[in-house]
């Protein structure tokens, strides 16, 4: 991997090599079409609870981005950490959180993976070293070079993955994240979702430079461009990243170029794009990539990928309804649910101290 590579990975052609990669047999290409048609379908339910009231709040959807979080996270190893923003639903069912859990944290349940605190925008599940969305853009960069440098001085053999958009590339919060975690060599892996706005602005009218991975050069950062609509081309880099920054050579940036079909959020007008641009992306729906490449390399046939489909509608199904069904938070989350702490018994000091 170049520093500053000038030209992005393109997936042209090259799919079929990456298919010959030992770690990758049928069933792990299946469960990648799975992940993904399992955010897909999960987001779809998503929004049309948002418009019966079961989900409040604002409601930040992945769809069209769902090669990004599956390809990146598959690089991963259990021991590692992820920190993500407020589109965050995608990244949670990549790391493999119950969607029973997550579905019910949207419907402010206590069998929310939050206990029904968090809601859309802040999942969290500490088994899984998933710690969550933020709101705030670019708020939680610091926190994940500090996790890394927590690692680091532990000797862990852990690599911190954050996620952001393009938007939170003009904050400063990006720039001493990059700067910290350059200086003291942590293993992190920046990956820039580059889905062409920041909420409603387009790129090229809020960044002076609109390569992103560019702005790593400041730090004399490894850095690479890749299509992230490809699953397979996303899991390559993002392993080559890990790898990197898992043997003690320090952060990576990866700007992965991708799209999302639906607004910035639920209650997005959508007035800065045009319906023959989003009709272009769509062109490039990453689901159906994959699931072309799946069929005409004799990976899967039409039946068993429609047989997952129905599996997937089932689930999140299911989903709604353990959401439905789940009791609401009681009074006892103020002093139980890790908001408040009880106060520590100290001994008075001894005279004269």
């Amino acid at each position: 991997m170049a520093n500053h590579d000038d030209h992005a990975h393109n997936s042209a052609g090259a799919l079929p090599a990456l298919l010959n990669d030992s770690r990758l047999d049928a069933a792990t290409l299946i469960e990648y079409y799975r992940q993904m048609v399992l955010i897909r379908r999960f987001e779809e339910k998503c929004q049309e609870m948002y418009t019966k009231a079961k989900i409040g709040g604002f409601l930040h959807l992945y769809i069209g981005e769902e090669a990004t979080a599956v390809g990146a996270i598959a690089a991963l190893q259990p021991q590692d950490h992820i920190f993500t923003h407020y589109r965050d639903h995608g990244h949670a069912i990549a790391r493999g959180l119950d969607i029973n859990a997550l579905m019910a944290e949207l419907f402010g349940k206590v069998t929310g993976c939050s206990k029904g605190l968090g809601g859309s925008m802040h999942l969290a599940d500490a088994s899984k070293n998933f710690w969550g969305g933020y709101a705030i853009v670019g708020s939680h960069l610091p926190l994940a070079v500090g996790v890394a440098l927590g690692m680091k001085m532990q000797r862990k053999d852990s690599v911190v993955m954050v996620f952001f958009g393009d938007g939170a590339t003009n904050g400063g919060e990006f720039y001493e994240s990059l700067n910290f975690a350059q200086l003291w060599t942590l293993p992190v892996v920046f990956v820039c979702e580059n889905n062409l706005y920041a909420m409603g602005t387009p790129l090229e009218v809020h960044s002076s430079v609109t390569e992103i991975y560019r702005k790593a050069c400041a730090f004399d950062m490894k850095a690479e461009r890749v299509d992230g609509n490809d699953v397979l081309v996303m899991r390559e880099a993002a392993l080559r990243a890990v790898e990197h920054a898992r043997s003690g050579k320090g952060p990576v940036l990866l700007e992965a170029m991708t799209y999302r079909f639906r607004g910035h959020s639920a209650q997005d007008t959508q007035k800065y794009r045009t319906k023959e641009d989003i009709e272009r992306h769509r062109r490039n729906d990453p689901i159906t990539r994959f699931r072309t490449l799946l069929v005409n390399e004799g990976i899967a046939t039409e039946q068993q990928l429609r047989d997952i489909d129905r599996a997937i509608d089932d689930q999140t199904e299911a989903a709604v309804r353990f959401a439905d069904e789940s009791p609401e938070p009681g009074h006892e989350w103020i002093t139980q649910a890790g908001v408040y702490a009880a106060p520590i018994a100290v001994d008075p000091p001894i005279h004269g101290e």
